[in-house]
């Protein structure tokens, strides 16, 4: 008799929820029913660990379609292995282009996507319902205790090695010999942000109700990334230029026109002849090849003119390529080049810190100097503008002869 009171409470209980729970196989469900947008009925179960779980189910069932509709009952069962193929397919394509402006994909899309092997490597199997911001923590405690192994190509064997799995493009060089370091705070940011904006787009998707990274504290912070500061002194850009001969001396040309005009890599390996004025010596970058989507004009020094001169007189006479003539990539020659300098700790975007520290101490003014960058944000341009030896002795003799001028002002004031 008691058993049949049970049994009639639970399904009261089960009917007040909105849904039913069932047993089958020895196993408790979770079950709702109700009228989709075909306007036929549906049902939706899942497994619970008892009855009391079950009852919490129904309502977390209701309160999702509720919410976010069919959609989101529907991706219960999806994995991160799944979410990221779907986000990798729609959002990490090629550029598209439509009068001079992006308006879908990403110029950087294959950098993007090397974001996405340790991602899947670690959070694959999850069901992204079940990633907690704990989880998030973990991956980033582990990615910080993985050293980055490096081979003479310069890139992260492991990252390479999922990336090839992933994109099935072509396998680079086998490295020849390998080396280790710190992975750094900046490097797992950008791996955080990448897996927060996918988050953020199953939840836009209405495919999770509230992305892990909103469920407790910040997890990245600028304020710990090392920011860069490294620029060349004259005499080590002597040496790299010496460096760039022989089988690398098609880098010498684009390591000048990269130190005297500031110019990002991206922006010098996709200058086309028709943008360099040799008029009116100047470079006209488009809106389509810069970070900000923003048009600009650089003036050339004598010395990028006079490597830009030589470059043409050895192009095609169409003169409508590439002006570099650089389809792949520098890095491994950059390398080679700073590696037979001597030169340590460089890299070739510091080109653009070195240039723009340049014009700052050349006297330009900083609201010029950001126009010829590129640069919209003074906060982002300020990371640009370091400090070599030679500019602090600079400005201490400054500092000097300012303090020995008012001395001696002071002086001639008493005297009269």
């Amino acid at each position: 008799m008691r058993k049949r009171k049970k049994s009639e409470d639970w399904r009261k209980q089960s009917r007040e929820y909105g849904g039913s729970i069932r047993e089958r196989s020895g196993k408790i469900y979770a079950r709702i029913q109700y009228f989709g947008e075909d306007g036929k009925r549906h049902d939706k179960e899942r497994e619970a660990r008892n009855r009391t779980h079950a009852r919490e189910l129904i309502k977390e069932m209701r309160a999702e379609l509720g919410s976010h509709g069919e959609t989101a009952l529907d991706s219960h069962r999806m994995t991160f292995r799944d979410l990221a193929a779907i986000y990798e397919k729609q959002k990490l394509v090629p550029a598209v282009i439509v009068d001079g402006r992006k308006v879908a994909g990403l110029r950087s899309y294959r950098s993007a996507r090397r974001f996405l092997v340790p991602l899947v490597a670690h959070f694959g199997r999850k069901q992204i319902r079940t990633i907690t911001h704990l989880d998030l923590e973990e991956f980033k405690l582990i990615r910080l205790q993985t050293p980055v192994t490096i081979g003479t190509n310069g890139a992260d064997s492991a990252d390479q090695k999922g990336t090839r799995e992933t994109s099935k493009r072509r396998p680079p060089m086998k490295p020849r010999k390998q080396s280790s370091r710190q992975r750094s705070i900046t490097a797992v940011n950008r791996e955080l942000e990448m897996l927060r904006t996918i988050f953020s787009f199953a939840e836009h998707s209405d495919w999770i109700a509230k992305s892990p990274f909103k469920k407790g504290a910040s997890l990245i912070s600028k304020a710990s990334e090392r920011q860069r500061d490294r620029i060349l002194t004259l005499d080590e850009e002597a040496r790299l230029l010496a460096a760039c001969s022989g089988r690398r001396a098609h880098l010498r040309p684009l390591v000048i026109t990269a130190l005297g005009t500031g110019m990002r890599r991206g922006e010098l390996l996709k200058l086309v002849w028709p943008d360099v004025d040799f008029t009116l010596d100047l470079i006209r970058v488009r809106a389509t090849n810069t970070k900000t989507e923003r048009p600009r004009t650089i003036g050339m020094t004598p010395r990028v003119r006079e490597a830009l001169l030589a470059l043409r007189d050895v192009a095609p006479p169409s003169h409508e390529g590439l002006v570099f003539g650089i389809k792949d990539t520098v890095k491994n020659g950059f390398l080679s080049a700073l590696h037979e300098a001597g030169i340590e700790d460089f890299r070739f975007h510091d080109c653009r810190h070195t240039a723009i520290t340049r014009m700052i101490q050349a006297g330009i003014p900083a609201t010029e100097t950001m126009k010829i960058s590129g640069h919209t944000q003074f906060v982002t341009f300020a990371r640009y503008v370091n400090v070599n030896e030679q500019a602090a002795r600079k400005g201490a003799e400054r500092l000097a002869d300012d303090i020995r001028q008012s001395g001696a002002n002071q002086s001639r004031e008493l005297v009269h």
